[in-house]
């Protein structure tokens, strides 16, 4: 799991950084929601028609840019083939002891669907919201700036797993 998390954070870090300026925070209106995001991962999400999603694949990993008015956040989507597939604060800090963990708590990502979530900090001091989890072989990290947490959270509210 090592080999994937520490790549994942670096891209999490660039990423993060390119899109953090200027950004402020809104809800996502039932109004505003026109669109179904669905990815071959096993997951969809509502957004807005004017929200921009971008993907990218390497050989570590799928990572599907989130970029709105509301805020940004990305997904970072790698192999994950621990048996049993759980995911708890000591599994992560055992890969990255160097990863700053705070306000740690388990959430409903969906039905049946359980997460990590997480308060963190990138290489440029910033504050994060970190949403991590399970599902069908793949660890999902999901990552924002602390500006964009209300938007992450209101789009994880619309999360589905799909068949």
């Amino acid at each position: 799991m090592k080999k994937y998390l520490i790549p994942s954070i670096v891209i999490i870090i660039i990423i993060a950084a390119l899109f953090a300026f200027n950004r402020k925070t809104e809800v996502i209106s039932p109004s505003s929601v026109t669109e179904i995001y669905q990815n071959t991962h096993f997951f969809s999400f509502q957004h807005a028609s004017t929200t921009h999603i971008a993907e990218s694949s390497t050989e570590k990993g799928d990572l599907v840019m989130v970029n709105a008015a509301q805020g940004i956040f990305q997904i970072y989507i790698t192999a994950y083939d621990e048996d049993p597939p759980t995911l708890s604060v000591e599994r992560i800090i055992k890969d990255i002891p160097e990863l700053q963990i705070k306000d740690s708590k388990l959430i409903t990502v969906t039905t049946g669907l359980e997460g990590l979530s997480f308060i963190s900090e990138n290489e440029s001091g910033k504050e994060t919201r970190e949403i991590w989890f399970v599902n069908r072989g793949f660890l999902y990290q999901i990552s924002a700036l602390i500006e964009s947490e209300l938007f992450l959270e209101e789009t994880i509210k619309t999360w589905k797993v799909i068949d």
